[in-house]
């Protein structure tokens, strides 16, 4: 309720209230009130890192405590304490007020009302940074695939048990982004796993560990490479994947071309994507062929291609959602379907094939 409609409920020195009520005080800002000298603050977001069942105590730079964070669920109105009654003065309707049980919408910082100008200015837009809540508008919400069937993989397993940990979290990522890069995480520790075996095979020929170690340098899409050229048999299921980027063509552009890499494999040349891309099949054997000359002159140089080419995007998108830096293309939120659709698709294709059991 409002200012108005609080005191023209009768609820000051009101002793049928559940709590008494001392004070309510107009702040003339914003709508805010102060009820028994608290002043109740809507929380938009919480980090799931609350446990939520206890009120957390707010301290200022000097460890006085400032106010209490509710996380706020369904209650009976008389059973709450003095804290939570503030709260729910504050949001419920007149005319569900003092109904048997209330259902909060959201949870509120209770703040002691001697703080309230200084925390406004100060604290109130800072607190996703400083204290994992928001009192802002959340987030908007992750995109959602209109998925209408699933397919189930024959020969599947997890090759260490931080596979099966990477695909556990994965499921508790709600956007696409974080999702991706845990899909990635599945290819980027199996290099490491062959690159043990292989340097365990050649035992004490350093000559040959040299050369191993040599040919992967810093490049991470060479890695992704090693991985997939060992495990990938389904190129053609692969070329569906890349043909999705046609839906994609801005952003792609910006991602793999203008912010692109020398290991490009079709050579930082957007015309050679569009020229494919208008072919009917987009990325197969017959266009790759026509369009790339020697680099798929034949089934085996247009699956290396193909091997390359998804390594690369792959690589450049994970770059694009873990790098927030200059000289990479930082992917904001309304492009997360570009990720949902496109990226995690691709990625998602090629790492069923690498869990393959060998």
């Amino acid at each position: 309720m409002n200012y108005s409609q609080l005191m023209s409920s009768n609820i000051i020195e009101n002793k049928d209230m559940p709590i008494w009520i001392e004070s309510i005080k107009d702040l003339n800002f914003e709508g805010y009130i102060s009820i028994n000298n608290k002043v109740p603050i809507p929380i938009a977001d919480m980090s799931s890192i609350y446990k939520q069942d206890n009120p957390v105590e707010l301290l200022d730079e000097e460890g006085n405590e400032i106010g209490l964070i509710y996380y706020c669920t369904n209650n009976e109105v008389d059973a709450l304490n003095e804290w939570k009654f503030i709260a729910y003065l504050y949001e419920v309707e007149e005319q569900n007020f003092m109904d048997n049980e209330y259902e909060f919408q959201k949870s509120y910082l209770l703040l002691r009302e001697e703080y309230f100008i200084d925390y406004m200015s100060d604290f109130f837009h800072t607190a996703p940074i400083w204290g994992n809540f928001s009192h802002k508008d959340v987030f908007p919400a992750p995109y959602k695939k209109n998925l209408t069937q699933i397919n189930v993989v024959r020969d599947l397993e997890y090759h260490t048990p931080v596979h099966q940990d990477n695909s556990l979290r994965a499921l508790k990522q709600p956007y696409a982004f974080e999702r991706y890069l845990k899909l990635y995480h599945h290819m980027e520790l199996l290099f490491d796993k062959d690159l043990v075996e292989k340097i365990t095979n050649l035992k004490d020929d350093f000559t040959e560990l040299g050369i191993l170690l040599k040919s992967f340098d810093d490049s991470e899409s060479k890695r992704l490479i090693s991985v997939m050229n060992d495990r990938c048999s389904n190129i053609d299921g692969i070329c569906k994947c890349l043909n999705l980027v046609d839906n994609y063509k801005d952003i792609a552009k910006k991602i793999f071309f203008d912010f692109g890499k020398g290991s490009d494999p079709l050579g930082k040349d957007y015309s050679l994507l569009e020229k494919i891309l208008l072919e009917q099949g987009g990325f197969n054997e017959q266009n790759c062929k026509k369009h790339l000359g020697n680099k798929a002159n034949n089934r085996e140089s247009f699956e290396r291609f193909i091997i390359k080419l998804s390594a690369y995007w792959i690589y450049r998108i994970r770059c694009s959602i873990a790098h927030n830096k200059i000289g990479e293309y930082i992917l904001n939120h309304s492009e997360e379907e570009f990720v949902a659709e496109f990226g995690e698709t691709l990625i998602n294709a090629v790492v069923l094939q690498v869990l393959k059991k060998k």
